[in-house]
């Protein structure tokens, strides 16, 4: 893995240091749009979701506006989101921090073919987890972990 200082200037690209994160926001707006979004647990319940690669400091690299669902859906939205705005940084050997509503074990997988390490909370119902370190009961302190013939970990 590549330790990059500061940020370098590579084809006109910014690569940030070695460490990423993807996020969802929601810009308030109360005004009419097809892709306005009502989410009762925030403070501002209507507005724009985006969704923002950002790299330390709060630089934002990349933003999607989510627009809705799409007409044809080949694979889930936090799939297809990670891998729109990780496209530009893939290759170099960043590490993406992402939450729970993005990990997955196939997008691992995927990520870590493009050298391109995922860090994150795996929700334990999603499909291809291992069945071996979800179901265990753990005491205090004990540990379990599997490793793929892909080279991804799963922990717990």
């Amino acid at each position: 893995m590549r330790n990059f200082l500061g940020l370098v200037l590579w084809m006109g690209l910014y690569i940030p240091e070695d460490k990423v994160c993807i996020d969802e926001s929601v810009v308030p707006f109360i005004g009419r749009l097809v892709f306005r979004q009502y989410i009762k647990n925030k403070s501002h319940r209507y507005g724009i979701k985006i969704f923002k690669l950002c790299a330390k400091d709060y630089y934002i690299l990349q933003y999607n506006v989510y627009a809705g669902k799409e007409d044809v859906r080949q694979t889930n939205i936090s799939y297809n989101t990670v891998l729109k705005l990780m496209e530009p940084y893939l290759n170099f050997g960043c590490t993406l921090y992402v939450d729970n509503w993005y990990t997955s074990v196939k997008l691992a997988e995927k990520l870590n073919r493009e050298k391109t390490h995922l860090v994150g909370t795996l929700r334990a119902n999603l499909k291809n987890n291992p069945e071996n370190v979800i179901k265990k009961k753990l005491k205090k302190g004990e540990v379990i972990a599997s490793q793929s013939n892909s080279n991804v970990v799963v922990l717990k």
